[in-house]
């Protein structure tokens, strides 16, 4: 059965037979219970990845408070099911890494980093980037590669813009919707370092 023509899909189903679809179904999420397949993301989509989460192993070298998921399914609505796979998903608090080996979770994560690197990506996330806080994540960071610049959404909705010149860095906005679970205190990223692709030589 092709999941693609099939509606009403739950996120466990989906996730269960994910596999099945277009590169593994790597590029592929469930929204309103259909599949929506992506296009493959740009290489800058890439650097992105990981030049946050070098911030964020630094980061958590020193500060061991939580962990980050990448390309995780986030069961973020029910009925009808979507399951969005952000790049990064940041937890905190509760049994650590404890997401790590799943495919889709219900568990909420702190923290969510999206990358607007194909037009299908940024059609999609003004509405997404509204269910992320309507669920309970209290920060979300979509950073445009093409646009050189990103947009910081907290729980308040409230919404920050990155451009170049900017620094990714934690305010005491960012837990309004956990004030007992603060997370991230003194992490700093400038957005140019974020854009920047690494030499060869330090791969």
């Amino acid at each position: 059965m092709d999941l693609r023509l099939c509606s009403n899909i739950a996120a466990e189903d989906f996730a269960e037979s994910r596999f099945t679809l277009p590169d593994d179904g790597r590029w592929c999420e469930l929204v309103d219970g259909r599949v929506l397949v992506h296009t493959p993301p740009s290489t800058e989509h890439g650097t992105v990845v990981l030049n946050f989460a070098k911030a964020l192993a630094r980061y958590l070298e020193l500060n061991p408070e939580g962990y980050a998921c990448f390309e995780l399914g986030l069961a973020a609505v029910r009925n009808p099911d979507s399951a969005f796979f952000p790049a990064i998903s940041y937890f905190v608090g509760g049994n650590r890494f404890a997401e790590m080996d799943k495919v889709i979770t219900d568990t909420c994560p702190a923290l969510v980093i999206e990358i607007a690197s194909t037009a299908d990506r940024r059609r999609v996330l003004r509405r997404r980037v509204a269910q992320y806080i309507e669920w309970g994540v209290s920060v979300v960071i979509v950073i445009d590669p093409d646009e050189r610049r990103g947009m910081v959404h907290l729980s308040n909705h409230t919404g920050i813009v990155l451009k170049q010149d900017s620094t990714i860095a934690c305010t005491p906005d960012w837990w309004l919707n956990r004030p007992d679970r603060q997370f991230l205190e003194e992490f700093e990223l400038p957005v140019s370092t974020l854009l920047h692709e690494p030499s060869a030589a330090h791969n």
